[in-house]
């Protein structure tokens, strides 16, 4: 066996191969050969490999959990827990002196193990103390420091101990003095200035070690300025100096020796992590038609599959979920745009799919992810995190579990918010999802009030200048937002509590009517419309006061009291002259598209400002059509609502709406419809349609043809 003669690279395979297909029960128990195949790939396979064929081997995990020593053991490694990994080894050490096949080999194999644990630790460094390593696994620096100086000079650790810093560096040009060692560049040679080129060349590559580790200077450049490519001829030049007039490889190596760490998924995206893309069909952009009073869209959710494959339903979400796997790993990657991408296509299936299974066995992991990318990412990444979050409350579909995650971030989305160094695109989508997670908690009301307290800080900064609001897309992109979320927890506010502020807020949001976004313009009407509303429930004769100086009206100065009226009236005629130019405009340098959806929701909210002055009562009339059922949108508190949930879901809002609890519970439409086989949700295959034609056609074909055979003869 293989195994025997410790070719354990070889025994590796063999036992991969054969470990989804074993049935020699006669020669070990099936438990055993699983034991076997992890400690053979443990030091034959490198990380990538180990991953995909034996941490995410569906046969070995199967096995894993009856062998607790086992799994401890691999998962210590490859989880980067040295001091556990240094224990574990050693009850393996135990196992293997009285093991038949593996007793003459196991102290080669835990040596081996040892500089596989101590190269996975140093490649993540550039330095580190040996203080810091000794921890790490859990040993003495003596021990650390024996350990490395043995494996240092037997060339199998590319590495170098500082003793007065007490620190260890690595070597990045070590293998490139043993290529040159094999290679034969070192012979019996004499320079004219009677240095042999050896030790010249070690001095070299220990001066740009130096430069390179110590001070960061680029290594480029300096081979340049003292001309070793004279010296080294080509061979030292490969994977270091980009070539002349590669601007492209040049800029990646300058900005240093990371990316070059870093590893290169593949099979999944192709060449690159960056590039990942899950196509779930749709689009977030998809606008409907603004003037339309019946809404009808049906979400193009198509197959994830690649090259169009299809498969049963079941093989469809197994293959998503690996994929989302994927993805989920992928969130921790050192490339950024890698990152960026990995959240960005987690959220879009998300958005596109409701998956409470998945989400709900992978709650800890997905939170944990989108934490890290909101505190230690930047703009994008951020962004994405931050989405990926209020994705993850409402794919849970529980009030509970969407009150504890608020409850653990609300701190820092607070303080996030009110953060001016972080970017407007980033805290717009922060603003958005403080909103939806502080809707979904069924919080109290003065944690209601103390979120849109600082959410209204952030829209009203837009009014401290005197000339206009400010131009920056990014900056209106952020108002519009905070003041989205601020109209959406407005509607968890009693009547009472919507009449208090509407006075001070009224006038704030009127001067956002003048503002240069269309969307500000937009969400500051229909607040007002919404502030409207919720007051006359609670007072029918509510009017807006617009004046700057509150004047105090005594009981009995009758007077006194129609002047107030008198000017409330004036004033509330202003208004309605303000809301009906905007639902008017044409003026051309706006946007057709925003004249458009700007006159089309401008009407609608001046028609309910009018009617309701008037005593009258007028609401949306809205019909959202989503499969066999129908949402009716009667109140602006339930548009709101509507509108903020389509921001975040997109073209899977109709989706979520069928079967979405959650959704289903806000909304009042009861439990999710049973399919009973005969929904049009699911689309035919376009060749089963073209052959069920083809039938019809046919039938009908020889049905009439007998009525059309005029040589009958007529007797």
């Amino acid at each position: 066996m293989r195994i025997k003669k410790g070719d354990f690279k070889a025994a590796s395979g063999y036992f991969l191969d054969t470990v989804s297909t074993f049935t020699s029960y006669e020669l070990m128990e099936y438990s055993t050969f699983v034991r076997y195949t992890v400690y053979m790939g443990m030091i034959a396979l490198p990380r990538n490999q180990l991953r995909d064929k034996i941490v995410r081997g569906s046969e070995i995990l199967e096995v894993l959990h009856s062998l607790p020593d086992v799994k401890d053991y691999l998962f210590s490694l490859y989880n980067c827990q040295y001091a556990d990994f240094f224990v574990n080894l050693a009850k393996v050490e135990q196992q293997m002196r009285e093991d038949r096949y593996l007793a003459s080999h196991y102290r080669f194999y835990v040596r081996e193990m040892r500089i596989q644990g101590y190269t996975q630790l140093l490649e993540s460094y550039r330095s580190l103390t040996l203080t810091y390593m000794a921890q790490a696994f859990g040993v003495t620096e003596e021990y650390i420091d024996k350990e490395l100086a043995r494996f240092i000079a037997a060339g199998r650790l590319h590495c170098r101990i500082d003793k007065v810093m007490s620190n260890i560096t690595d070597w990045f040009y070590r293998p490139l003095y043993s290529s040159f060692q094999s290679d034969h560049y070192f012979e019996e040679r004499s320079s004219p200035e009677g240095t042999s080129l050896e030790v010249k060349v070690l001095f070299l590559t220990s001066f740009i070690d130096w430069i390179f580790v110590d001070i960061n200077f680029p290594t480029y450049i300096l081979i340049e300025s003292l001309d070793l490519k004279k010296l080294f001829k080509s061979k030292f030049l490969v994977g270091t100096m980009p070539k002349k007039g590669n601007k492209k490889s040049s800029s990646s190596h300058a900005a240093g020796s990371a990316s070059s760490k870093s590893s290169v998924n593949q099979g999944m995206f192709g060449k690159s992590s960056g590039r990942a893309k899950l196509d779930l069909g749709g689009s977030d952009d998809d606008s409907l038609q603004d003037s339309a009073s019946v809404i009808s869209s049906v979400s193009e959710n198509r197959s994830v599959l690649d090259d169009g494959v299809e498969v049963d339903g079941r093989t469809q979400v197994e293959i998503l979920e690996d994929k989302l796997k994927e993805f989920i790993d992928l969130t921790t990657q050192k490339s950024s745009q890698g990152r960026v991408n990995s959240f960005e296509a987690l959220c879009k299936a998300f958005s596109a799919k409701y998956m409470p299974d998945f989400v709900a066995g992978r709650r800890m992991t997905l939170l944990d992810c989108a934490e890290k990318g909101m505190r230690k990412g930047r703009g994008a990444e951020q962004e994405s995190a931050v989405k990926l979050m209020a994705l993850v409350c409402l794919q849970l579909g529980t009030i509970a579990d969407s009150e504890s995650i608020y409850r653990e971030q609300k701190s820092y989305l607070l303080s996030l918010v009110a953060d001016h160094s972080a970017s407007p695109v980033a805290r717009a989508q922060v603003c958005s999802t403080l909103g939806l997670c502080t809707f979904l908690a069924d919080c109290d009301l003065p944690e209601i009030v103390q979120v849109m307290l600082a959410l209204e800080s952030i829209y009203s900064s837009s009014l401290r200048t005197t000339e206009s609001v400010a131009t920056s897309p990014d900056a209106l992109r952020l108002y519009s937002a905070a003041l989205s979320a601020w109209s959406l927890l407005l509607t968890l506010l009693t009547p009472r509590h919507i009449y208090d502020l509407s006075q001070t807020h009224i006038r704030r949001l009127v001067q956002l009517l003048d503002s240069t976004d269309v969307d500000l313009r937009i969400g500051a009407g229909e607040a007002i419309a919404l502030i409207y509303e919720g007051a006359r429930y609670f007072d029918e004769d509510f009017g807006f006061d617009l004046s700057t100086e509150e004047e105090e009206v005594e009981d009995d100065n009758r007077i006194q009291q129609r002047d107030v009226a008198s000017r409330q009236t004036k004033e509330m005629d202003e208004l309605c002259s303000k809301l009906r130019q905007l639902a008017t405009d044409s003026h051309k340098y706006r946007a057709k598209k925003d004249r458009k959806q700007q006159r089309s929701s401008f009407r609608d909210i001046l028609r309910a400002i009018e009617v309701w002055h008037s005593q009258e009562n007028e609401a949306p009339d809205i019909r959202v059509k989503f499969g066999k059922e129908t949402l009716d949108i009667d109140s602006w508190r339930c548009k709101q609502q509507y509108d903020s949930f389509c921001q975040l879901l997109g073209s899977g809002m109709n989706l979520h709406l069928a079967q979405n609890d959650l959704l289903r519970e806000i909304f009042n439409l009861g439990n999710p419809l049973l399919d009973d086989g005969t929904s049009n949700s699911v689309k035919v295959k376009k060749v089963e349609r073209h052959h069920m034609n083809m039938a019809a056609f046919k039938a009908r074909s020889l049905t009439r043809g007998k009525n059309r055979d005029k040589r009958t003869a007529v007797f």
